[in-house]
């Protein structure tokens, strides 16, 4: 949105024409989510407080664990909040890959409240059952590669950058690109 402000401006002040520039909006887009969470941290924190939004810790674990019960979980809700502010403020809204990306990360972060929420209601430390887990992001994975190739009109295919001595590779991979997704996803989702 402050893009159009600045064009708006700079037929008026030459100097908003630096907003054009992509670095510059990453740049203030990263500021804008870090003054967001800072300012706004303690207020999410205390209505998670009040709304006993806490997570249960395990007994069997360390003792010194057992005095993180309580502690506010969904704290993503601050991150998500922060990094849809700042694209909304930064970014060019008339770029689909913008709306894609956004609603990609929106979708997972559902995963995630889910799994959250799961916790929360049921009083447990068990995760979301990996399986759901797995495929659920594999479920959201799918159709943003797909309208990216579709706007690229290239084939839906799967390369994977290989080197092999002093130079890089491309081997397709084919219909084994599922069988890769899950093979490198899955360790990506537990070291969360």
């Amino acid at each position: 949105m402050l893009i159009w402000l600045a064009d708006y401006l700079a037929q008026y002040w030459s100097v908003f024409n630096v907003v054009q520039y992509q670095t510059l909006r990453a740049v203030m887009g990263v500021l804008t989510a870090l003054v967001f969470s800072l300012l706004m941290g303690p207020a999410v924190i205390a209505y998670l407080q009040r709304l006993k939004i806490g997570q249960s810790v395990r007994t069997d674990g360390p003792q010194s664990h057992l005095g993180k019960s309580g502690t506010p979980t969904m704290g993503g809700v601050l991150i998500l909040l922060s990094i849809c502010l700042s694209t909304l403020l930064w970014a060019k809204l008339d770029n689909r890959y913008v709306w894609v990306v956004m609603l990609t990360t929106v979708c997972f972060a559902a995963i995630g409240w889910v799994d959250d929420w799961r916790k929360v209601v049921e009083k447990t430390h068990a995760a979301y059952h990996r399986a759901g887990n797995i495929f659920g992001n594999l479920f959201l994975v799918w159709p943003p590669r797909y309208f990216y190739m579709k706007q690229q009109k290239r084939r839906l295919n799967c390369n994977c950058m290989c080197r092999f001595s002093k130079m890089w590779r491309s081997i397709s991979v084919g219909f084994m690109c599922l069988l890769f997704i899950l093979w490198w996803l899955d360790p990506a989702m537990r070291s969360i």
